[in-house]
């Protein structure tokens, strides 16, 4: 089931680091040498504009890393209710998981990479063997052998409604998370506003799971495939 997340977690991890890298642009295009040097030592500003191209990618890795933090909160957590115990070590010892989750976003896109690139061969090449083009020929096919039932339309209808909701809100919630980031100075706030985001997100897409249940249900309770597809 993991698979099913990589295609999203890692557009979000290539879309953050892409964000993290122009924002590190920006920062030292438009701030003054006398600006920086107010705020870092003499020596460091020297090594960032000789070694500029490092900068910026170290700029994106740290805004992927914060993200990464989100994400594998939302794998781990729905594993155990006492998971999120674990990101009290934020509270304690911000720095040292900033490091970590930086550290593994590499191998975590990495890892989306394979998981989403083996899902879709592994489709397509059922597809291909069923024959099946798209998704109004798997409707044709099944119409076939079938007829679909009208009156679960409005299930299906509720679930679609509630499912894209729910994506919306995930969405507006990303969108959320760089603004605190890019607005919020203060390090014990950001950490608290980052762990509500872990438990927000993590509660949403509890929600959204949930809205597929009143179809699975007619499956595994009532034994009913044609009423479920």
């Amino acid at each position: 089931m993991w698979k099913y997340k990589c295609k999203s977690q890692f557009f979000i991890l290539l879309g953050s680091f892409v964000v993290g890298v122009l924002l590190t642009v920006i920062m030292f295009s438009t701030t003054s040498s006398v600006m920086l040097l107010e705020i870092l030592p003499e020596e460091m500003l020297g090594f960032i504009k000789n070694n500029f191209v490092l900068t910026c990618v170290s700029g994106g890795l740290g805004i992927a890393g914060i993200v990464n933090v989100v994400l594998i909160s939302q794998l781990l957590m729905p594993l155990n209710q006492w998971v999120p115990m674990i990101f009290m070590l934020l509270f304690i010892a911000p720095s040292y998981v900033f490091m970590i989750s930086t550290m593994l976003v590499v191998p975590m896109m990495i890892v989306d990479l394979y998981g989403w690139l083996s899902l879709r061969s592994n489709t397509s090449r059922q597809v291909k063997m069923s024959k099946i083009s798209d998704d109004k020929e798997f409707v044709r096919v099944y119409q076939i052998h079938h007829k679909l039932l009208p009156e679960y339309e409005g299930l299906a209808k509720e679930c679609r409604k509630n499912v894209t909701t729910a994506s919306l809100v995930y969405s507006l919630g990303v969108v959320a998370i760089f603004c605190v980031l890019l607005f919020i100075e203060n390090i014990i706030l950001l950490v608290l506003l980052l762990l509500f985001f872990m438990i927000a997100f993590n509660a949403l897409l509890r929600f959204r799971s949930q809205q597929f249940i009143p179809i699975t249900r007619l499956l595994y309770e009532q034994c009913d495939p044609e009423a479920c597809a």
